[in-house]
């Protein structure tokens, strides 16, 4: 564990003061001096490294101008000229500095304009397309707003939804619950039995369903107990 560094106290500060200055210091003017103090920035200028030839210096130069002229200095870095902007930083810095600064591209993307009604509306056409196809299959996994949306492609758009109102009331909508998947799970496996269902024993039908008492949501059980089964 780091221990904190210790601060010096007041005291220790004047045992200090005492043995540089003597015993006849003042406070004010110990202050006063250490106001005047004044910290000198330094302004290193870093030449072209002379350990290098001239070709091997314009060489990298060439390659590093390259790539940002492409690229940007991010993505040029992290499309394999990492070693190439280390070499020029070691011994060409001022250079490199310049010709990133030049060429430094935005991250964000404030200026793309996006048509978020049209967008929502063709996330929206993706998703009723899936709910179509899927209407009559009853063994896909939960269809809930995760679900939805990877299937739509649109994962990524979780956090846009204040922008896709159209799509946000599908899943909102059409989101399946558990209690509701459970009742499909069950449904299946009603459609699927070859003998009558007054001969389907409860403990099967769990079986079969993939559930437990333990899991069973309360609106499974009212339809279960519906359905003629004591639960």
């Amino acid at each position: 564990m780091r221990k904190q560094r210790k601060a010096f106290s007041y005291l220790q500060h004047i045992v200090v003061l005492e043995s540089l200055l003597g015993s006849e210091w003042l406070f004010e003017e110990v202050i006063s001096q250490a106001h005047k103090q004044t910290i000198q920035e330094s302004t290193s200028s870093y030449s072209p490294s002379k350990s290098h030839s001239l070709s091997t210096l314009h060489a990298k130069r060439n390659a590093w101008l390259e790539m940002v002229k492409v690229k940007g200095t991010r993505e040029a870095r992290l499309s394999g000229g990492d070693h190439i902007y280390t070499w020029l930083y070691r011994n060409d810095r001022n250079w490199l500095k310049r010709i990133n600064r030049k060429h430094r591209k935005a991250t964000r993307s404030e200026n793309r304009r996006v048509n978020w009604h049209e967008r929502d509306k063709h996330i929206l056409q993706r998703l009723e397309a899936i709910k179509q196809n899927r209407a009559n299959k009853l063994d896909s996994p939960r269809r809930s707003k995760n679900w939805y949306s990877a299937q739509a492609g649109c994962q990524h758009m979780s956090r846009k939804m204040d922008k896709l109102p159209l799509s946000a009331a599908f899943l909102e909508n059409n989101s399946e619950d558990v209690a509701n998947y459970q009742i499909r799970r069950i449904i299946r496996v009603m459609q699927a039995y070859d003998a009558p269902l007054a001969e389907l024993p409860y403990w099967e039908l769990l079986r079969l369903s993939g559930l437990s008492e333990q899991r069973m949501k309360k609106r499974t059980r009212q339809f279960l107990q519906h359905l003629g089964w004591s639960v």
